[in-house]
């Protein structure tokens, strides 16, 4: 009799969007990663915008755009992105909307984590264009007890109830 084969969980289908979605991500981050402001702006339209909700910065059109990234650059060397899919919706076969954490590092500074949020249009066959973006702060509790607080049930004395330990901690 053969040995039975051990149970390995599935993994849950990828769908042929979701695949798309971390495609077209995936690409604009290698672009970012060569820090070529150039071909990256070419991922904006031409009248794209985008905006910073905690600061209230606008950027307005590719040319604009290509200069943040060409300043993000030069003041930050060696910046890299790394960017994960939260969410995304197809509004139709041509307009997707899309939620992403992104973190920005560099040896020299702490990361940066944002929320950053998305229109993208598609144009032609396989090219997606970004026409408004939003970036934000990632929400952080103001105090480190603010952070915990919701632990705090947990402070005090613990004593084990089952019969015959007499155990305290």
């Amino acid at each position: 009799k053969a040995p039975a084969a051990p149970l390995v969980a599935a993994k849950p289908a990828v769908s042929a969007e979701e695949t798309l979605v971390k495609e077209i991500l995936q690409v604009y981050t290698d672009v970012f990663n060569k820090r070529d402001a150039a071909a990256l702006a070419e991922y904006w339209s031409e009248k794209a915008i985008s905006a910073s909700s905690d600061t209230g910065a606008r950027l307005v059109g590719r040319e604009a755009i290509k200069k943040g990234f060409e300043d993000l650059f030069k003041t930050t060397p060696g910046v890299t992105l790394n960017a994960r899919v939260n969410y995304f919706r197809f509004l139709k076969p041509d307009l997707l909307t899309l939620e992403v954490t992104s973190v920005l590092s560099s040896a020299d500074s702490d990361p940066v984590e944002t929320n950053f949020t998305a229109l993208l249009t598609k144009v032609g066959d396989k090219k997606w264009s970004i026409e408004h973006a939003t970036e934000s702060a990632v929400p952080t509790p103001e105090t480190p007890y603010d952070g915990l607080k919701d632990l705090e049930w947990l402070v005090g004395t613990w004593k084990d109830a089952t019969e015959g330990v007499n155990c305290e901690s």
